[in-house]
């Protein structure tokens, strides 16, 4: 069995297990959030050895170099040594300029930063060396702000942290953004598809305000998804938009209608699981380019549709919501 040195401690590793799981088993704290391989918050440094190369999918050039690696997906075939990544070399300083509740389960913070970024990509925001977890930016370079809608679990540390201690003028650590789930204005003549459940609302606002900014001609079927009325948050913004571009058109569903509702809201929202609303109304997505933002069960089945009903691959843009483990 090869074995993983980390800090003071050698041991054999179980070779059907990733070197996170490796360490957290072993007792050590290692930051990490999906263990999925889509957040980047359980990075660590090579010290000595070798990985695989899907361990650093993902990551920006200059982290790969200095051998930075995704502990969740690396699966060593013998000895390796590694150790926690310095977050302060490879993050910047934001300062906190808004801080406000937009429904009753999610905070929105708003930042003041100095790096470049792209509406719908994502930053890791650091607590502490062993706390990290990964937000999508809801708004645009033009906004002046980086936005970020933030999930408040009851026993999540970051969000519990966040909505109950950091404020107005505190400075909070995050790292440079990554992903492709952004708008490409060559497309601006597509008809574009965008799905999001929960807080999935961040990328695809983004997204879509980017889209409409650069004159997007195409047709924009949003569909925004809840568990009930009471989880939607940004509808007046959105019904804003909806009324000032004609080529938008705004569906909101629910998986089970809620009693306090007006009659006249319950005839505006459809009911059921967004999956089956959205392929009920599109038999045909030939052409579309498609945005997937919020439940993986959500992501997967629709990403798997579209290809079917014509959109080609590389038109699916994708940003599942892995929660964080405990």
């Amino acid at each position: 069995m090869p074995k993983l040195s980390f800090k003071n401690d050698t041991f054999e590793m179980n070779s059907s297990q990733s070197v996170l799981e490796n360490l957290l088993n072993r007792g050590h704290q290692v930051p990490n959030s999906c263990r999925a391989g889509i957040c980047q918050a359980c990075k660590v440094q090579l010290v000595d050895g070798v990985i695989n190369p899907q361990a650093q999918q993902g990551l920006p050039a200059a982290q790969s170099d200095a051998g930075i690696f995704l502990a969740c997906c690396c699966f060593p075939s013998s000895n390796i040594s590694v150790q926690l990544v310095d977050t302060a070399r490879i993050s910047h300083e934001a300062q906190v300029l808004d801080h406000f509740m937009l429904n009753a389960d999610v905070l929105c913070l708003r930042l003041d930063t100095d790096f470049k970024w792209q509406a719908g990509q994502v930053i890791n925001c650091v607590k502490d060396d062993t706390v990290i977890r990964s937000y999508s930016i809801a708004s645009r370079p033009m906004d002046g702000v980086v936005e970020l809608h933030i999930r408040i679990y009851p026993d999540g540390r970051f969000g519990q942290w966040a909505k109950h201690q950091l404020k107005v003028g505190d400075r909070l650590r995050i790292e440079a953004p990554f992903g492709e789930c952004v708008y490409d204005p060559a497309c601006y003549q597509q008809n574009m598809l965008m799905v999001a459940t929960g807080t999935g609302l961040a990328p695809i606002y983004g997204v879509l305000k980017e889209a409409l900014a650069n004159h997007h001609q195409g047709q924009i079927e949003l569909y925004v998804a809840s568990g009930d009325y009471q989880g939607f948050y940004y509808l007046d913004k959105l019904e804003a938009l909806a009324q000032a571009y004609p080529q938008l058109r705004l569906h909101k569903v629910v998986r089970r209608r809620d009693s306090v509702l007006e009659e006249a809201a319950l005839e505006e929202v459809k009911e059921g699981h967004v999956e089956d609303v959205v392929l009920a109304e599109h038999s045909s997505l030939k052409d579309y380019r498609v945005y997937l933002c919020g439940a993986p069960t959500m992501v997967e089945q629709l990403k798997k549709a579209c290809f079917m009903r014509g959109v080609k691959m590389q038109d699916i843009q994708c940003d599942p919501f892995e929660a964080a483990q405990p």
